[in-house]
Parts: C-alpha cells; sequence; structure tokens
C-alpha cells in the first residue's frame, strides 16, 4: 500500500505540474452568437428558417463555429469567419457547411454581415449574399459575450490535469475526512454501486484494486448496446455515457494508456452520434434542445467531451484534390447470390440482395474489411432478393421518394432499429466511359468492385460487371416516414463531366477553407485533436440551448413533467462549473427555480408540505411515460454546488425534510446489468453526488427566513404572492403572463392557481403524457374558437409588489387570444425559440384582437377577510369567449384511439354541493371558508355552470378523455370579478362611480378602477 500511496501521489504531482497551462477549450474565451434571419429554405415565397451560430475567441483567433436553425432544422452545421479588421465586430464574412435534414436542404452558405451596436454586446444589421444557392438577404443579429469572471470556490481545470470533473486532487483531504463522518460512512457503502463509485472509493481509499473493479464495469457499459424502451427513450446512451466518462477521470491514472485510449474512442463515438449521425436513434429521441427525453444524451455529451478536451490527435488531412476515378471490371467469385443487371441510367437496379439487419459487431467486421460480403455471417433465413418489379416489401414508389423506385431500408429489414443494412447488385457495363454515381442518402456507405467510393463520384468504367455493395444505418428519426437509398448509375456527356468537376472543384475550395481553419484551430490549442475540439463545440452549443429553454429564461415546467432533464447527467451544470470555473448560461438552473417552488409552498405544525402545483411541484417527478419517480433528491446532490450561495442554506434545509438522499429512485432498469451478473454496473451515482455535495457544516434556514412574501420573474412574468409564512392557513397566489417561450407552459398565460385558509381554491392541474393542461382548465377568459392560438405568450405591462405581499400585476394578453389560420393548427407555437415567425402561423394583421388581464391581491387584512382577490378583463374582437372559474378536471384513459383529438363539447353538469350561485356571482364553500365572487358589470352576466370534454389523442391505440366542471360567466367583453377569502359570509361591498372612476369598497379598503387600470387607494407601501 505505500509503494501505492507513492506512485498516487508521483502522479497527482505530475498533474500538479501542468497547472500553468489551462485547458484548452475555446469557450473560455470570447463568444459571438449570429442569428440571421430567413437565411434557410428561402423561396419567393415562403419566409425562410432562421440560423444561429456560435463562434469563439482566445486572443486573436476565431475558431470554427457551430449552429443550428432554432425553428425546424435540427442538423449541426459549421462555419468559419473572416473579419475585414480582426479588432472590429460590426462587419465580416461568413461561411457555413449547412448539414440538411427533412426540413432544410443541405449545402453552403456565404454571406456578408454587416451590423452595429450600441452597447458592444446587442448587434443589429443586414447579411447579403448566397445561402443553398440561391441569393438571399435578410436581418442579421448578433450577442457579443466577454469570457465571464471565474465564480466563486471555483477553479478552472488545467490541460492534462484528471480528475477534474466532480473533483480535483486539492479536495481529496477533506473529502476523507468526510468519508470518516456517520454521513460519510452511510454514503460511501453505496458506492460500489456504480463505476463511478468505485472510481470513487479508488481515490479516496488509495487502492487500485478499485480502479480495475470500475475498468471492468465500464467495459460491460460500452460493451451494451441496448437503447431503452419507450419508458426510457434512449435514455440509457445518456446514463451509460456518464458512466463511462466520469470513472474515465476519476481512474485515468490507474488505467494503462491501451484502455484509456480505447474509452476516448468510445466517448468520441457515442457524441459524435448525437450530434452527427442522429439517424441511427430511434424516434424517442426528438431532437429539440428543451425536449426532456433527450436530456441525459446532451448532458452526458458534454461530460464525455469535457472529460477528453485535452487529448491530442494528428493534424487533419487536407481533403483530396477533385478527379475522375477509374475503375476496371471484376469477375464475380464469392458464393453469394447477387443478382447481375442491366444499367439503367438514373433507375434504381431492379434487383438487390439483401442481408437482412446487421448487429454493430457484424458491420465493424464488414467495415474492417473494406466491404468484403464474404465476411458477413448471416441468418440465412433473412437474406433476401428484393425487385423492382413486381413491387415486393423493401422497394417502394411514393411522395416521399420523388416518385422514384427506391430501397426503403427500414420496410426491408421489418424496422430493425439501431442496425446496419448490407444491400448488394451487380451492373453489367456494354460502354466505357465516364458515369455519375449517386447513393441518395447522406449516411450510406457504398464500395464499388471492393473501392470505398463517395456518395457523388464521377467515375471512369470500362466494359465489364461492378458489384455495388451498400450499407445503410437504420434508426428511424422520422416515425411517419421511411429511410431511403436510391443508388443510380448514368453516362454522362464531356461537358456534363466538365460541369460536374467545377462544381467539386467549388466544392474543394470550400474545404480547403474549412481544413485550414481545422488545421489552425489544433494548433492554436497545442495539438488537441480536431475531431475532439469539434465535438466539444457541438456539444455544448447544445446544451446551451438546453440551458436556455430548460434551466434559463424558460424554466416553468424545471420539476414537475419533465424532471428528466435533472436526473443523473443533470449534474452536468455543476461539472460545467467545475472545469470551467464560469457559468455556462446567463442564470443559474437551481438559484431560478428553487425559491419560486417553495415560494409557493407551507409547512403544517407536523412539518408536512402543502401546495398547490401550478410552476411544478418541489417533489420533482419525473412524470413521463411508465415513469413517475420523485427526483428531488437527486435534483439537490447533483445541483447543490450552482446553488446562489444567499440560497443554499435554505436549499440545506430542504434537503434535510425529504429523507435519506441515497434511497432516490433512479430510472426505471437502473440495475438492469447489475442482475444479469455485472457488479458495479448500475446506473444509481447518487450516493456519490449526496457525499461530494452535501454541506454537513451549514446551518440551515427555513424557507420563511431566507424568502420575502412576494416573488416577481421579470423575464417569464410569474408571480408569487403570499400573505404569511406560518402554517397551512396561508393564502398563496401564483400567476403567470408567460411573456417568453417555453414548451407546453406558454398557454397558461393570465392564468393563477390560489391556494389559502387550508384548501385549494383553484383546480388541481393533472399533468397528461402530452402537454400542460391548456387554458379553459385555469380561471382565464377563454374561447370556444377552435383556431384559437392557445400558445401565444403574455406581456407585463405594469407590476407593484406590496410589503405585505400584496401585488398588482396587469398583463397584455391578445396573441393568446390571436387565431391561427385553416390548416395551421398543426404548428405549435408562432414563433422559434428565437423569435422567428413561423411561415403562415398567425392570420392576417386585420384579425387582431386585444386583451388585458389585471388582476390585484390584497393582504392588508383591511377588508376584514384574509384576502381580497379582483379580476379586470377586458377583451376586444374575441368572439365566442366566456369567463371560466374551473372546479375540477377528470382524465379517463381509454383504448381506442380515434386517431386524432376531438373538439371540446359542452355538457350538462349536476350542481355541486359546495357550490353556490346567484345573480352576479357564485360562492365556493370549503367547511367554515368561504371564497366569495361578485361582479360588477353594466350588462347582465349569465352566470353558470357547464362542463367541457373533448377525446385526446395519445399515442397508436390510447386516448384520454378530458373532462372540465366550470362556474362561467357569460354577455360581456368586460369582466370585473371581486373574490373575497375569509370564513363565513362575504363581507359587504359598496361601490361608487364618478365619471371614468369606479371605486370598490369592502371594509376599510379601496381600491379605485380607472381607464383599464385597477389599483389600491391611498397605500403607500409600495416596495421599490
Amino acid at each position: 500500500m505505500m509503494i501505492f500511496r507513492n506512485v498516487f501521489f508521483l502522479m497527482l504531482f505530475s498533474g500538479l505540474s501542468l497547472r500553468a497551462e489551462p485547458l484548452p477549450l475555446p469557450q473560455a474565451g470570447e463568444m459571438l452568437q449570429v442569428t440571421l434571419e430567413g437565411l434557410l429554405f428561402q423561396n419567393p415565397d415562403t419566409p425562410g428558417r432562421a440560423l444561429m451560430m456560435e463562434f469563439n475567441r482566445l486572443g486573436d483567433h476565431w475558431f470554427m463555429g457551430g449552429g443550428h436553425s432554432p425553428s425546424y432544422n435540427r442538423g449541426t452545421h459549421r462555419g468559419v469567419i473572416t473579419f475585414a479588421d480582426a479588432e472590429k465586430l460590426d462587419a465580416f464574412r461568413m461561411r457555413v457547411d449547412v448539414q440538411g435534414d427533412a426540413w432544410v436542404s443541405g449545402g453552403f452558405v456565404d454571406v456578408k454581415i454587416d451590423w452595429r451596436s450600441e452597447d458592444g454586446e446587442n448587434f443589429v444589421g443586414t447579411y447579403e449574399g448566397e445561402s443553398l444557392g440561391q441569393k438571399v438577404s435578410g436581418t442579421a443579429r448578433g450577442v457579443y459575450s466577454s469570457p465571464a469572471d471565474p465564480l466563486p470556490g471555483f477553479t478552472a481545470a488545467s490541460r492534462g490535469q484528471h480528475p477534474r470533473l466532480l473533483l480535483t486532487e486539492a479536495d481529496l483531504p477533506a473529502l476523507r475526512e468526510k468519508a470518516e463522518t456517520e454521513f460519510g460512512r452511510e454514503a460511501l457503502a453505496r458506492f460500489e454501486e456504480s463505476s463511478v463509485g468505485l472510481g470513487m472509493l479508488y481515490l479516496l481509499r488509495e487502492d487500485p484494486a478499485y480502479a480495475e473493479r470500475a475498468k471492468v464495469a465500464v467495459q460491460v457499459h460500452m460493451a451494451d448496446m441496448e437503447s431503452g424502451d419507450k419508458s426510457i427513450r434512449h435514455r440509457f446512451w445518456g446514463y451509460r455515457l456518464e458512466q463511462v466518462a466520469i470513472t474515465y477521470d476519476l481512474c485515468f491514472h490507474a488505467w494503462p494508456e491501451d484502455f484509456r485510449a480505447e474509452v476516448q474512442d468510445y466517448i468520441r463515438a457515442i457524441a459524435r452520434r448525437m450530434h452527427r449521425e442522429r439517424g441511427s436513434w430511434t424516434e424517442y429521441v426528438q431532437w429539440h434542445p428543451e425536449n426532456a427525453y433527450n436530456a441525459s444524451m446532451i448532458y452526458s455529451g458534454v461530460i464525455g467531451m469535457l472529460a477528453i478536451a485535452d487529448v491530442e490527435g494528428n493534424a487533419p488531412n487536407p481533403p483530396a484534390a477533385p478527379e475522375v476515378e477509374r475503375l476496371a471490371p471484376k469477375d464475380w467469385t464469392l458464393d453469394i447470390d447477387v443478382p447481375l443487371v442491366a444499367v439503367e441510367p438514373g433507375v434504381l437496379p431492379a434487383k438487390f440482395w439483401y442481408s437482412g439487419p446487421l448487429t454493430q459487431e457484424q458491420f465493424q467486421a464488414f467495415r474492417e474489411a473494406g466491404g468484403d460480403l464474404s465476411t458477413l455471417e448471416l441468418d440465412e433465413e433473412k437474406v433476401r432478393i428484393l425487385e423492382r418489379d413486381p413491387a415486393e416489401r423493401g422497394i417502394v414508389r411514393s411522395g416521399y421518394t420523388g416518385g422514384h423506385d427506391t430501397l426503403c431500408v427500414n420496410q426491408a429489414s421489418g424496422t430493425a432499429f439501431d442496425s446496419w443494412n448490407v444491400f448488394a447488385t451487380r451492373w453489367n457495363v456494354t460502354e466505357g466511359g465516364n458515369y455519375y454515381y449517386q447513393s441518395n442518402h447522406g449516411g450510406v456507405v457504398p464500395y464499388l468492385n471492393g473501392e470505398r467510393v463517395g456518395n457523388s463520384v464521377l467515375l471512369n468504367l470500362e466494359p465489364g460487371e461492378y458489384t455495388l455493395v451498400l450499407a445503410a444505418p437504420l434508426g428511424r428519426p422520422n416515425p411517419w416516414a421511411g429511410v431511403f437509398v436510391r443508388p443510380v448509375l448514368r453516362p454522362v456527356s464531356d461537358a456534363e463531366v466538365e460541369q460536374l468537376q467545377a462544381d467539386k472543384n467549388e466544392s474543394y475550395a470550400r474545404a480547403i477553407i474549412f481544413h485550414r481553419q481545422v488545421a489552425a484551430d489544433r494548433e492554436k490549442l497545442g495539438g488537441v485533436d480536431p475531431a475532439t475540439t469539434s465535438l466539444v463545440r457541438d456539444a455544448l452549443f447544445w446544451f446551451r440551448r438546453y440551458e436556455e429553454t430548460k434551466f434559463g429564461a424558460a424554466g416553468s415546467q424545471l420539476g414537475s413533467t419533465n424532471s428528466m432533464a435533472l436526473e443523473g447527467p443533470g449534474l452536468m451544470s455543476t461539472i460545467y462549473r467545475n472545469v470551467t470555473a464560469q457559468p455556462l448560461g446567463h442564470q443559474n438552473g437551481m438559484a431560478y427555480w428553487l425559491p419560486r417552488k417553495l415560494m409557493a409552498f407551507s409547512w403544517t405544525a407536523e412539518g408536512e408540505e402543502v401546495h398547490q402545483d401550478f410552476f411544478g411541484e418541489a417533489d420533482f417527478y419525473a412524470r413521463g411515460f411508465q415513469d413517475d419517480r420523485p427526483n428531488r433528491g437527486l435534483v439537490l446532490a447533483a445541483h447543490f454546488p450552482t446553488i446562489a450561495p444567499e440560497y443554499q442554506p435554505m436549499a440545506w434545509w430542504f434537503w434535510q425534510q425529504i429523507g435519506s438522499p441515497f434511497e432516490v429512485r433512479t430510472l426505471p432498469r437502473a440495475n438492469r446489468l447489475v442482475e444479469a451478473g455485472h457488479p458495479g454496473t448500475s446506473y444509481n451515482s447518487i450516493p456519490v453526488y449526496a457525499f461530494l455535495h452535501a454541506p454537513l457544516e451549514m446551518e440551515p434556514v427555513h424557507p420563511a427566513e431566507a424568502l420575502p412574501r412576494s416573488w416577481h420573474d421579470p423575464v417569464t412574468g410569474d408571480f408569487i404572492f403570499r400573505n404569511a409564512w406560518e402554517n397551512e392557513e396561508d393564502v398563496v397566489l401564483q400567476m403567470t403572463a408567460q411573456q417568453v417561450f417555453n414548451r407546453g407552459g406558454s398557454q397558461t398565460s393570465g392564468s393563477f392557481a390560489l391556494r389559502g385558509l387550508g384548501h385549494n381554491w383553484t383546480a388541481d392541474q393533472i399533468v397528461s403524457m402530452t402537454s400542460m393542461p391548456p387554458r379553459n382548465e385555469h380561471p382565464v377568459v377563454q374561447t370556444e374558437n377552435p383556431n384559437q392560438f392557445r400558445e401565444g405568450r403574455g406581456r407585463v405591462l405594469d407590476a407593484r409588489v406590496y410589503a405585505d405581499g400584496s401585488g398588482v400585476v396587469r398583463m397584455d394578453l391578445s396573441k393568446a387570444y390571436r387565431s391561427q389560420p385553416e390548416g395551421k393548427a398543426r404548428l405549435r407555437n408562432a414563433r422559434d425559440n428565437i423569435g422567428s415567425l413561423y411561415p403562415g402561423a398567425l392570420i392576417d394583421d386585420g384579425d387582431v384582437v386585444s386583451v388585458t388581464r389585471t388582476i390585484l391581491t390584497d393582504y392588508s387584512g383591511a377588508a376584514g377577510v384574509p384576502a381580497v382577490v379582483i379580476l379586470l378583463d377586458q377583451l376586444e374582437g374575441v368572439e365566442h369567449h366566456f369567463w371560466s372559474w374551473p372546479l375540477s378536471i377528470e382524465i379517463q384513459m381509454r383504448g381506442n384511439s380515434p386517431g386524432k383529438t376531438t373538439p371540446i363539447e359542452r355538457i350538462e353538469i349536476e350542481k355541486p354541493e359546495h357550490v353556490d350561485l346567484f345573480d352576479n356571482g357564485f360562492v365556493l364553500r370549503r367547511g367554515d371558508k368561504r371564497l366569495t365572487t361578485r361582479f360588477i358589470s353594466d350588462e347582465k352576466l349569465d352566470v353558470g355552470l357547464i362542463g367541457l370534454q373533448n377525446l385526446r389523442h395519445i399515442v397508436h391505440s390510447r386516448c384520454q378523455l378530458r373532462t372540465r366542471n366550470l362556474v362561467t360567466a357569460e354577455g360581456s367583453d368586460t369582466y370585473l370579478a371581486v373574490i373575497t377569502l375569509g370564513e363565513g359570509d362575504a363581507p359587504v361591498m359598496e361601490t361608487e362611480r364618478s365619471g371614468d372612476v369606479l371605486h370598490i369598497r369592502i371594509g376599510g379598503a379601496v381600491y379605485r378602477v380607472e381607464n383599464g387600470h385597477l389599483r389600491f387607494e391611498g397605500r403607500s407601501d409600495e416596495v421599490p
């Protein structure tokens, strides 16, 4: 053991000796984000998609950038920029290699950008040039960010330093002391469950036997090809990469160099698949950066790339100059029935030999042998001959194929996801000359007479036989279509050869530009492998998008339906800070959502939680398909270091209320490999994160001592007003304008939840598998217009907050009440994540409506009741609307889905026992507690009870029947509702009108309504 310790500390010392050289990350420098509106998929009739690119600079060197289109196109593109003046950002040229997908064709972008900035950070101007073969121009926007100052308590990692992800060698002495506490011993007893835990034991106990056991576990993870069923949705790949990458970092000095290289190759291969080969995943991965199901993959991709960010590699090879490839005919010698067919110019060959779906291992052997069919060990029952005529399964002609006969890979394979598929045919070339070969599918790997050829090449062929062997991956990225391959061969004239060569020369010139950029990037980073640098760039770009949509400005779902975003690799927020000493997003995730969620909580005298789910419970359940797990212990363990220091004592108090952090349930089937006989292969690293981050010496602080009585987020337009921090009798009102985009959240614009005096007074939220509830499940004015744009965002016009928790919020909800044109209901949002308008998303300006809502909350007690809430809703141009207060929401799951959503219909309901109606209002009773609503109106309002019901298609043959019971008021374009909450009968209300001013008096409280504004009368305790 003493020898090991000497070697161990020698290795750590060697790491310390490299500390002077920082980790070679371009993201440690400046960043320029460029957004070009309407650049992609542009034609005279349809606005194009926006393109967003990010570029980093260290010193005077700008690195290759990466990006995507935030609307539909999800490819990861690369780009280079050239500044006319290296010191200025106001004019430059940008070239981008656009990767095509189902919505945007691939191609080259070359534009000049001219813009200006008043603050040196935000740029606005124009661009012009060529995009995907078209002349383009439009609006250019940019954001420049200088390097962030190091975060307190964090030190950036150095080149060659390991460990660096979860901890550094400087942390070990204190952690060894922590391991001797009762808490530490309980944690370490669980470490042997995972390879990450085994790696931690290697460092803490200085015993290489744990590193060897971790190596075996990592080998099992790397060999595992399980993708997960619908309850996992490919998250295994994220958790698997998390285990491999973090264990690699922890055991770096104990593992032999050849095994480290093997792990590095694995990490790069999986990250490349995530960002460059997404067609090899199934449809359960929806490549939107805000989608929960691919969260663990995005997170772990960054973890993996940060683990190997300083691995050196060879200089990139320059692209080959274009030329006509010469191939000689070759006799067929293998004992495989590959059909011989005639060359039909530009037409799919008449017959193909098909291997059946191959495993990754089969394909790897095939590829290493240069496409040699004799290396394949096949199941003869799956080998088939596919014929073009008559058409049979595997060759199709449809609108998807442009009317051409095409190989449909998933039809041929029977939709064997995550497989490779080999097709072969022999062309009989009767006339020698120049031919043009195309595969018409970017992911295919073609061989002609045993030579690897490109997917689009010029060939010089002599008369004779040429065997085409091609391998196509199948992951079915689009569940509604197929994966199509159309290999064709056609003779070309000398004139066409000249033109094709010219096109290839142009492509070659572009390739040289990118090659020089890659070579310069490698030199700047001291020889780091260019493949690693590019994947680090892509991984961080996609993670940053995730941070922005989940942890940043639009995080209202966080911790409720999509807390899968926070589990396991969700600790990326902490790891990024550990490695770079910088925050990744503009807002800190934990500091952002934790106070807001705890603001809505109360506690009984026994310490039980009381809440109403509106912004998401602090239980943090992963409410997904067949997946309902409380994750808050995991969330706190993984993210605690990212919590703002002023909130950490409160978070520590909350953490202590939820029981042992080591008993948190991990994802379903987390112990699958352990149960198969592989110890140490659980995905459960929670005990490690809890051990590292639990602040045992910190004094916990109750939220009542750490939080105010009102909460206002100026970015999202979310508000919480509460009257006290005492017990379950506290009155808490939560509301939102949803003035930023949030998938599944913006349809709640203008809604609120009210809890108080021991009861919920608005209907509990019920989360479905498809989305958050629509507007007709909240206290809002709603419309029966079936084309209403329910996800339009509101905007806060004015907000006032008072010391006792009272407040007034006025918001513009006009966008939430606009309509979509017929046939455009499939468009979920009017604009994409960066504000670009989707083509045809909204109808003409002539149909613009005007809607405002003001909510006043009074907790002063001057009215003689604990709470007064006044709602003022004003509508112009909205048809078929009615004011509603939901009483209950029910969901019944059913089979035999109709395959679509049925319209919402009114149904008759019986009056609930706890509801009383009267001429101008209603009363809700809970024991001796009363919520009384009285309408003030110059018009006769019809106050009544209705039910709303519709059937919603979910997946496959499943659907849900959704029923809502509501109190409604109809008959006006203005609704002024005065709500009092207290015991017994409501206090007397008096009104007095003088010109345009209406005064409302309840007890000693007076409220003023004037010109569409609602105010307190005579209050002077407004909080600035």
